[in-house]
This record gives C-alpha cells, sequence and structure tokens, in this order.
C-alpha cells in the first residue's frame, strides 16, 4: 500500500510514501511552522527556490538534491559514496542537529574545500558546535539555518553574502559569497543530519556603468597610441 499527502506550497505538490510511519512523520513536517532567518547586517542569505536546482543551480548542489529525493532523505552510508564518486565531497559539510529546541548544531564532517574558517579547520572542527567557530557571530548565525531545516525537514536553496573575520588574518573581515544547499537527512536515531553542498562566487560585484566607461575610454586610449 502507498500513502498520498497532497499540500499547497506555492503550487500544489504531491508526495508518495510506502508507510503510515513516514507519512505521519512527514504531516508532522508540513505542520511546523518554520522560523524566519536571521537577520544580521553583515549577512545576507537571499533565498532561493529549490525547484529551481535543476535549471540554474551549480551541478555539486543539483547531484545532491537528486541524491536526497531518491533516498527519500534517508542517511546512510550510500550518501558518503555518492559525494566521493562525484568529488564533491571537499564542497560538502554534515551537522548534526538534536531533537531539542536547546539542541545546537554539532560539526560531523567538514570537507577540505571549506575554508572560510582557516585552512584546517575541516580536522579541528569536527565535534565542535557551529556556533563556536572563530567568527562566533557567524557561527551563531548559520547556526539558525541548520536547526530551521533540521525541524522543518524541507531544502533550503539560497545565495549567501557575508564579511567573516579571520583570526589568523588581518582585522578588517573579508567578503565572501556562496552558492548554497541545505538538505535534512533523517538517521536511525532522534539527531537530523543537516548537509551543506556549497560552491564559491565571485564577491565583487560588476563593474559600475560610468567605471566601465573610464575603463573602456583607457583602452581605447591604448590602442589609438599603439596604432600612431
Amino acid at each position: 500500500k502507498l500513502f498520498r499527502i497532497k499540500h499547497l506550497d506555492t503550487e500544489w505538490r504531491s508526495e508518495i510514501f510506502a508507510s503510515p510511519e513516514h507519512t505521519v512523520a512527514r504531516l508532522r513536517e508540513l505542520c511546523v511552522q518554520p522560523p524566519g532567518p536571521p537577520r544580521s547586517d553583515r549577512f545576507v542569505a537571499e533565498l532561493k527556490d529549490h525547484d529551481a536546482l535543476s535549471r540554474q543551480a551549480a551541478p555539486p548542489l543539483r547531484l545532491m538534491a537528486q541524491k536526497w529525493r531518491t533516498s527519500f532523505g534517508s542517511f546512510d552510508s550510500s550518501v558518503i559514496s555518492f559525494a566521493m564518486e562525484r568529488n564533491l565531497l571537499p564542497r560538502i559539510m554534515i551537522a548534526g542537529v538534536g531533537p531539542r529546541a536547546s539542541d545546537d548544531p554539532v560539526f560531523r564532517f567538514i570537507g577540505g574545500g571549506l575554508t572560510a574558517m582557516g585552512d584546517s579547520y575541516h580536522f579541528e572542527g569536527i565535534g565542535n558546535r557551529v556556533c563556536n567557530v572563530p567568527d562566533r557571530d557567524y557561527g551563531e548565525w548559520v547556526a539558525e539555518f541548520y536547526k530551521a531545516v533540521a525541524t522543518s525537514g524541507q531544502p533550503r536553496y539560497d545565495i549567501v553574502t557575508a564579511t567573516i573575520r579571520d583570526p589568523a588574518g588581518p582585522e578588517e573581515p573579508r567578503p565572501i559569497r556562496y552558492e548554497r544547499l541545505l538538505l535534512p537527512w533523517k538517521t536511525g536515531s532522534d539527531e537530523v543530519l543537516v548537509t551543506l553542498a556549497s560552491k564559491r562566487l565571485s564577491p565583487s560585484p560588476e563593474p559600475e556603468p560610468e567605471f566601465a566607461k573610464l575603463v573602456g575610454g583607457a583602452r581605447s586610449a591604448r590602442k589609438l597610441v599603439k596604432s600612431s
């Protein structure tokens, strides 16, 4: 027997489950009101429609979204194998979130390509709470998203723009911009695993029109000098 849930999001959606337990668990997730994203002057998360993943997102994010759907959101060893075979592991992070509202997300895995918190943090950070990263403000801000995704049971796809303080670097926070996908995974325990798949984006905006004209004019002048 199969069980179907139809619910209204931005449009009508239909989900099929193979057992009453999974159906009831999904109904509970749908009934939870997800908390709003935390606000910060230094950190901005621009929410995207995760249905657009198949059209717009970077390949690593699309592949992880496909794996999450085909696994019905259940985490096992095949998730790590899948990421390794497709060379996705360096840009993936896994955090564990307990069932209580007071439980803070804890790092379970940090890919070697995630160096925003330092080149060695993918070793040093395992077992630490997400909120305790070197830039504490950034950690507390990020942790709220992991808790929200674990509570709602729904993916979150967005573009993050942030300025992060590097304890080993200059005093001024450095800008960082990245595309991220957060996925909630059920486990054999009460803990929910939330995976982060990300891709770095250029932090620099496009040149202003007047600046672009100046650059273009300078190039034209150099060409004129050479031709003369």
